[in-house]
């Protein structure tokens, strides 16, 4: 690596001495960590995330309310180790929800958008770096059975779930009805 791929040093911390490193180099997809709009994962689908550590540090990544299988590290497919039992079955051994993403390297995950509704994070699993910003929420969004609406909700309402905005359905209580909509 070149001089030019070290994190810049944005000062010093005053109760440490330590220097301020900027961690501005973590990717997923392509778009910086942390950036941009809050990914939005449906229920049952399956999603595939390169995540790039263009920086000299290990970065343990973690991400709630699901597991994943690693298919690639630097690019190069991972092969299960058939003389474990049921290897086939999921890369890198067993399904799991932290992964140590190499220092200047990648590792590719793929995983099934478990059924839970609702917002969760994925972030670092160093608290440094939490704490400095590489953490982002994640929307999962899926059928509306189940769901609820919040007490006090003007009847009809109409129900927004999938995240691109389209309408999914509208809830009527009964003809006539003036009070709240629980569903």
């Amino acid at each position: 690596f070149s001089l030019e791929q070290l994190p810049t040093v944005d000062g010093v911390d005053p109760t440490t001495g330590q220097p301020i490193i900027n961690i501005d180099n973590f990717y997923i997809n392509g778009k910086k960590f942390g950036e941009g709009v809050m990914p939005q994962l449906e229920i049952g689908t399956v999603e595939e995330w390169t995540i790039l550590n263009a920086g000299p540090l290990n970065h343990p990544f973690h991400i709630h309310q699901g597991l994943f299988i690693v298919t690639k590290i630097n690019g190069f497919p991972i092969e299960p180790d058939k003389r474990l039992p049921n290897a086939s079955a999921a890369n890198y051994v067993s399904p799991l929800d932290v992964i140590m993403v190499p220092a200047f390297g990648s590792v590719t995950i793929r995983f099934r958008v478990f059924d839970f509704p609702g917002k969760h994070v994925f972030h670092c699993h160093i608290l440094e770096h939490e704490d400095e910003g590489m953490m982002s929420p994640v929307f999962q969004f899926g059928a509306t059975e189940g769901l609820r609406l919040p007490l006090g909700t003007e009847s009809p309402s109409t129900l927004v779930l999938n995240g691109r905005g389209d309408t999914v359905g509208t809830v009527r209580a009964f003809p006539g009805y003036r009070g709240p909509v629980v569903t």
